[in-house]
């Protein structure tokens, strides 16, 4: 797998889980239900999850430096 690959899938476990989140907060406003700052830790700490769970086999950190 090459750079560019690695660095699109590091991207799609970036971006996934906060566009989740702004789909949250649009429905909550759309509702007008009080939002909670609760799910916007959850998706940033999933997005890091992902990288670094599934992201470091295709994009390895050693090869950065």
């Amino acid at each position: 797998m090459n750079l560019l690959e690695g660095f699109l899938l590091n991207a799609i476990f970036m971006i996934a889980p906060l566009l989740f989140y702004l789909f949250y907060l649009v429905e909550t406003n759309n509702l007008g239900k009080k939002e909670n700052d609760l799910f916007f830790d959850i998706s940033l700490c999933s997005s890091i999850y992902f990288c670094l769970r599934f992201g470091m086999e295709y994009f390895p950190v050693a090869t950065l430096f």
